[in-house]
């Protein structure tokens, strides 16, 4: 088994990150709807969401992450040495693995996630053809 350990770690993508000097990130209730900054899917009105802050470099971010991102970044950060990409980065991070080949299960969690994008986008057309 610690051979298994060994061979998964060492074949696990190569990225790295400089720190932010601020991240906070904290559960929320949206009020209204919103969208997520990783998936680009809708979080609805009621839905619990993950608000993001941080500052890199002089510059702020201020994001949101669905409850389905924010699960699939808590298994990403966990395969990846504590690495959090912000929610924005982190569909280009799984991207990155993905086009290095490395493990199926990252794959998966892109096409789920391209799915919520693909659903908010039908969504967002059927509200402004006015269906």
């Amino acid at each position: 088994q610690s051979v298994q350990a060994e061979l998964k770690e060492t074949t696990m993508c190569d990225i790295s990150l400089e720190p932010c000097s601020l991240w906070s990130e904290v559960p929320h209730k949206a009020r209204k709807v919103h969208t997520c900054s990783s998936c680009r899917g809708h979080i609805d009105k009621g839905n619990t969401y993950t608000r993001h802050f941080s500052k890199f470099e002089g510059d702020i971010t201020s994001e949101k992450l669905c409850a389905p991102c924010q699960v699939a970044r808590a298994r990403f950060t966990e395969a990846h040495g504590d690495l959090t990409p912000t929610p924005s980065g982190f569909a280009n991070m799984l991207e990155d693995c993905v086009v290095d080949g490395i493990d199926d299960e990252w794959s998966s969690v892109l096409s789920a996630m391209r799915q919520r994008r693909d659903a908010a986008r039908v969504t967002r057309q059927l509200v402004f053809d006015g269906a």
